[in-house]
């Protein structure tokens, strides 16, 4: 199977590292505190979910280090979702888009039939979810179900975002920024794409920052993934934490 290499932009001056406001003041990610509290987080999660996401990273050849960063991003390594919202567990994936990426994965990923792994784990757990195709195509007979497997199974959890991950990286060439962004704002959103048509130029994770239309949760996320001290910065480049 061949999927697309990732185009990885990190820590970048230019991007600035994710800093946000406390009772007590300024918290940002690059000081020497938001360092080893961010360590800790990754260490956590790998302690808690590491074979979980070696099975998924590997099977859609997804850096181990970046699926422990987007759990890191969502959800600090929490298995937790909040009363009333689609987004669950550690990935705060939604069941919508799992469903999308899953059923309409030959849309976006040419290169690669969806992995074994991938198949045998929906197999074992929503075994309906095989039945359904593009000419099949029903979300709302199973998205219930999908949501309650995402929110009460970690590993679903893992598996659901991951899935997503590697459908927004084939949709935009690999670029990790705008994967990032198509995760979190979704893969239409008017800064990364033109329509349903993604822009595939590569852009700088720096000019996305200040693109206007990049919305501000998108942005933090950015910083969060990319920046200065932020979580791919400690594993790729601090070499701070080894997956």
């Amino acid at each position: 199977m061949l999927f697309t290499r990732l185009v990885v932009d990190i820590g970048s001056p230019s991007v600035g590292s994710h800093r946000y406001q406390t009772g007590s003041g300024w918290y940002d990610f690059a000081s020497p505190k938001g360092k080893q509290d961010n360590v800790a987080i990754l260490q956590g999660i790998v302690a808690n979910y590491g074979p979980s996401i070696s099975r998924f990273a590997d099977a859609l050849d997804i850096p181990r280090g970046v699926l422990v960063g987007f759990i890191a991003t969502e959800s600090g390594g929490k298995m937790f979702t909040r009363p009333g919202s689609q987004f669950k567990g550690l990935m705060q994936c939604a069941a919508g888009p799992f469903y999308d990426a899953f059923i309409k994965w030959g849309v976006e990923v040419k290169g690669a039939t969806v992995p074994e792994v991938i198949k045998a784990e929906v197999k074992t757990k929503c075994p309906q979810l095989l039945q359904h195709s593009v000419s099949r195509y029903n979300p709302t007979a199973i998205t219930g179900q999908l949501a309650r497997l995402m929110e009460s199974d970690a590993a679903f959890n893992i598996m659901a975002g991951a899935v997503v991950l590697r459908w927004n990286l084939e949709r935009f060439a690999g670029s990790l920024n705008k994967a990032i962004i198509a995760y979190n704002a979704g893969p239409y959103n008017k800064a990364i794409s033109q329509g349903t048509r993604a822009i595939t130029a590569p852009a700088d994770t720096a000019s996305l920052v200040r693109l206007p239309q990049v919305n501000t949760e998108s942005k933090s996320y950015l910083k969060k993934m990319l920046g200065v001290g932020s979580y791919l910065d400690l594993v790729y480049k601090e070499k701070l934490f080894t997956i």
